[in-house]
């Protein structure tokens, strides 16, 4: 009860520290900015005041969550019988998601802040690697991975970017079936166009997207998966408008594909 209270209240401060805006809510925030200077001023000071209580009702609740997942493996290591029960592995389970729904969270709030420098796209297609040991070890064997060209040298934010196309392989494994013979893996490939994009293309067998999420999949804490936040695909939309670019998928012939391109 108390992990499902802290999934409630680590939902609560985002929404009210961060407010999401449309195209057109830009629209009305520049003509804002040009018309009414003040009004506009008042706006960023009341949002900055939001963030920082958003910061705070975090930074609390990452404390207690960090005391929680300490104390459990204390009491895993003391009490090696307790492994063996159910209930408490299933605890240890609720505290991992709460550790991911942080991640998650703080991933989406910087998103959109990009610092671009020079990167090769065989360093990047090894970042993405490392991601893939980190976070998804399991699958890893299932993971076809490619950068064409590899030694083109692109001007990007690589962290960002990494943890945006993380979020979309990691999406692409969970709705792979790797038991079925014969196995199909994840494909990823990395493409620099001819119009100073890079293309990171995802694709997996599998169905496409349930009807009733495909036209919010793309928007934070929207989700038909219950022990999910909602925020990997965010996250990569978040990255790839900040960096210029977009992102799209597309299902064919029993293969999805999710393409973010960026500009560099």
């Amino acid at each position: 009860m108390l992990l499902q209270q802290l999934s409630i209240v680590i939902t609560y401060f985002y929404m009210k520290g961060h407010i999401m805006l449309s195209d057109n809510d830009k629209q009305i925030l520049a003509k804002l900015k040009t018309d009414y200077p003040e009004a506009y001023d008042f706006f960023e000071r009341h949002e900055a005041e939001h963030k920082v209580l958003l910061k705070r009702g975090c930074h609390d609740l990452r404390n207690i969550v960090t005391l929680l997942s300490g104390s459990y493996q204390l009491l895993g290591l003391t009490n090696p019988q307790l492994n063996s029960l159910p209930r408490f592995m299933t605890m240890g389970s609720d505290i991992k998601s709460l550790v991911q729904a942080f991640n998650d969270i703080a991933l989406f709030r910087y998103a959109s802040t990009i610092s671009p420098e020079p990167v090769t796209l065989s360093e990047l297609e090894k970042a993405i690697r490392v991601f893939i040991s980190d976070n998804l070890f399991q699958a890893a064997d299932h993971i076809n991975l490619i950068s064409v060209s590899p030694d083109t040298t692109v001007n990007l934010d690589s962290s960002r970017l990494v943890s945006a196309i993380g979020c979309i392989i990691r999406n692409a494994v969970e709705a792979s079936d790797f038991d079925s013979e014969p196995s199909s893996p994840v494909r990823v490939t990395l493409t620099v166009t001819d119009s100073h994009t890079l293309c990171a293309e995802i694709s997996n067998s599998g169905c496409r997207p349930s009807t009733d999420i495909v036209d919010t999949m793309f928007e934070p804490f929207c989700t038909n998966k219950q022990e999910h936040l909602g925020l990997g695909l965010a996250i990569a939309a978040e990255t790839a408008d900040a960096m210029g670019g977009n992102i799209s998928w597309e299902h064919d012939n029993g293969i999805t594909t999710f393409r973010l391109n960026v500009r560099i």
